[in-house]
């Protein structure tokens, strides 16, 4: 029997980076803004090194000096900076993960790079046991290219009900296009260290550990294909779909590992009004980007909703029938362009 190997904090410390992108509603208080950075922050030196925590700040001038005020506190407490990159212009979180990257790739001995949401909903404690398992399945496959998941126990308490429920949908779909797309090039996906607990893999969290190799595949010798979308739809929507399709489609391993995941989803969810164009954009982008042919996106969408508990309420199944209009419109309007689907 193999001994297992034991990974001390300083390891961890040593081989691990993090970004995390920070934008925050004009109407919060800088109180609010102040405080919740905070939490965030508070105990991440003991699991990355300052200078290899890189805070990126999507457009938000005053975010970016709360932060900078934070910095200069937490100097004093840590005894090094973390990394404070302040964007000129909001370009969406998804832009803020890949700028944040570039930064930390800099740094080839950074074995995993972590990417955790700014309103205190990811506990840095979780950074151990997330790393620990990607390591785990290196070890085990030898494969350098992988993506961790921190998995949520159940998505209705953070989430609400309508969104758990889109969430569901927008995964099972990319989970099944995926399929197809790697079933022409004669492989399958490596979703083998995925939960066993459930058919559905939380791809929409937004905890994420990369190995070096593939955050290198994704966020700097990738060049962004934007599909059906416009390039600030690219940066604004495709979030947490963008990755996990590449990640797959460049043979990383997918994994996920139980997190903790508070039922108030913090100062940063998602507002209802914007359900249409996030869902929306975010699945016609999986459809067009892994060339799903019109007659199956159709297919598979009615396929995905009758297995989701809000297709059986009278408001929930309208919710449904205006999303599925909503990519079908993109589709429509990309594939009559001269971009047929192969």
């Amino acid at each position: 029997m193999r001994t297992p190997p034991i990974h001390s904090f300083n390891w961890i410390r040593d081989c691990t980076g993090m970004v995390i992108p920070v934008w925050f509603h004009r109407d919060l208080s800088e109180e609010v803004v102040y405080n919740t950075l905070h939490a965030t922050l508070s105990d991440s030196q003991h699991f990355v090194h300052p200078k290899n925590l890189c805070l990126v700040v999507d457009g938000d001038a005053r975010t970016a000096e709360l932060a900078h005020k934070l910095q200069r506190k937490l100097l004093g407490v840590w005894g090094d900076l973390f990394d404070l990159q302040p964007l000129e212009a909001n370009r969406g979180k998804q832009y803020a993960v890949r700028h944040g990257m570039a930064q930390l790739l800099k740094h080839p001995e950074l074995s995993y790079l972590v990417v955790r949401d700014c309103d205190g909903s990811h506990l840095v404690s979780d950074v151990p046991p997330l790393v620990c398992f990607a390591e785990h399945i290196f070890q085990t496959t030898k494969n350098t290219r992988m993506l961790v998941i921190g998995r949520r126990h159940a998505l209705d308490a953070p989430l609400g009900f309508e969104r758990a429920e889109l969430e569901e949908m927008q995964s099972r779909v990319l989970i099944e296009s995926v399929a197809m797309a790697l079933a022409r090039e004669g492989r399958v996906a490596n979703l083998q260290f995925c939960s066993p607990c459930s058919d559905v893999i939380d791809m929409q969290s937004g905890y994420k550990v990369y190995s070096h190799q593939t955050a290198l595949d994704l966020f700097v010798k990738l060049q962004p294909n934007f599909a059906c979308l416009s390039e600030a739809e690219y940066w604004r929507y495709g979030t947490e779909t963008v990755p996990v399709v590449e990640a797959l489609m460049s043979k990383a391993i997918l994994g996920e590992m139980p997190r903790f995941a508070p039922c108030d989803q913090g100062p940063t969810s998602i507002d209802r009004s914007v359900y249409l164009a996030h869902y929306g954009c975010a699945i016609a982008w999986i459809f067009t980007r892994l060339n799903v042919p019109h007659d199956v996106a159709t297919q598979l969408l009615a396929n995905v909703s009758v297995r989701l508990r809000l297709f059986h309420l009278p408001e929930g199944r309208q919710l449904l029938k205006d999303l599925q209009a909503e990519v079908i419109k993109r589709l429509d309007a990309f594939y009559t362009k001269g971009t047929p689907p192969i």
